[in-house]
């Protein structure tokens, strides 16, 4: 996670080859936002910038879009208003995990190979972990489009969250599109990577 300006080449990437308009969320804690991160105060950031475009009058359909931590915020938010057929019109998320807890235990087992220390350090990251976020025990409610973008090459959350998700969606209009050279922060650099977002927000309209 960084703050909206870092992502300022992606923006324009989007916004020359899907032609949409986009909202950049910075959230609490992050860049120059006051607070203190936490999953409930992530989530109402986001609840606060539906109210807000939906109090405008040039806003048509709105689809919610994050990236790794932001992937599982867009999809709390999802999962909130999943009967909500007017708060937004699909979900798109990239290179984002099952839960932080997952991620950690991923990384700890190519770290410590000996299982008994693993289960150890597993028990007391279960104690300590103060943020969750887990888009495992979310993704199943979303029944609306979700189009999931994965990067294969992701050297910070292993592709593999993003198989398991895709495949406990229960949406009937789900899509996965792999990068098979997209890394972490750089799978919307890749070929045919804003052919996918624009194919998939067409078939919303």
């Amino acid at each position: 996670a960084g703050h909206i300006g870092l992502r300022t080449p992606f923006y324009e990437r989007i916004l020359k080859g899907v032609r949409c308009n986009i909202l950049a969320l910075e959230y609490r804690g992050y860049g120059n936002s006051s607070g203190t991160p936490s999953e409930r105060g992530l989530i109402r950031d986001t609840h606060a910038a539906l109210d807000y475009l939906h109090g405008r009058d040039d806003i048509g359909n709105i689809v919610l879009y994050g990236r790794s931590l932001g992937g599982a915020v867009a999809i709390a938010t999802a999962s909130i208003y999943r009967d909500d057929f007017e708060k937004f019109a699909g979900l798109i998320v990239e290179n984002t995990f099952l839960s932080i807890e997952d991620v950690v235990h991923s990384h700890l087992e190519e770290i410590v190979p000996d299982r008994s220390y693993q289960r150890i350090l597993k028990k007391v990251l279960q104690m300590v972990l103060r943020l969750r976020w887990k888009s495992k025990d979310r993704i199943h409610a979303i029944k609306k489009p979700v189009l999931f973008l994965s990067g294969r090459m992701d050297e910070l959350i292993p592709p593999h969250h993003m198989d398991t998700l895709y495949s406990m969606s229960t949406s009937k209009n789900k899509y996965m599109k792999e990068f098979f050279y997209g890394d972490h922060n750089g799978t919307w650099c890749e070929l045919g990577f804003c052919e996918a977002l624009e194919e998939f927000l067409q078939d919303l309209y």
